[in-house]
């Protein structure tokens, strides 16, 4: 049995993806669909403007539900409860929850899809990162830098800096120090 250790490891010719691989609604209004595109990342078919054009309609709101139940009234209890239980089955699918028990009522049915069918980097979802990372001045990335903390609107008074405001500054476990405009954090899910 393999063991991955790597969110994105290769295997032969293939990639075993563990993270994201999936563009949610291929259409101009999502970013990553249109970066992918301008890579050239994805199969014809998958930029074809047939298939942006499709609303997959899976917006939910309690408005929706509350026009089902009003709608569906003359229906046996049973048939209303097997429309209930698949509306939630949904919505847990589009909240990333086995149960809606672990769904908070203030963001329901914020979700918003997209138009455009859901597809997959014919490749990996590494060449888009790749790609990306093309367009960054060579060693603006700093790698295997574990971080001690994140100070936030940041005043620095050292001789060289004196007086200088940061927005962010990044202090590293071997004391190194980064200022910054901007920080992107990623921790793992796993």
């Amino acid at each position: 049995m393999d063991v991955l250790d790597d969110p994105c490891s290769s295997r032969g010719d293939n990639t075993v993806e563990i993270g994201t691989n999936w563009i949610h609604g291929t259409s101009k209004e999502n970013p990553v669909f249109r970066l992918a595109c301008d890579y050239q990342l994805l199969d014809k078919e998958s930029m074809s403007e047939e298939n942006q054009a499709i609303d997959v309609g899976v917006n939910s709101s309690m408005m929706e539900v509350e026009n089902l139940y009003r709608a569906l009234g003359s229906l046996s209890r049973q048939r209303l409860n097997v429309m209930i239980n698949t509306l939630l089955k949904l919505e847990c699918c589009v909240s990333g929850t086995h149960t809606m028990d672990d769904v908070g009522l203030g963001a329901f049915g914020m979700y918003k899809t997209l138009p455009g069918l859901d597809c997959t980097f014919p490749g990996d979802y590494e060449g888009l990162i790749d790609h990306m990372m093309k367009e960054l001045p060579k060693d603006i990335v700093l790698y295997n830098k574990p971080v001690k903390c994140i100070h936030w609107n940041y005043t620095k008074s050292e001789p060289k800096t004196t007086g200088t405001r940061f927005p962010v500054m990044i202090e590293c476990v071997n004391g190194e120090t980064f200022a910054a405009d901007h920080v992107i954090v990623t921790t793992p899910l796993v």
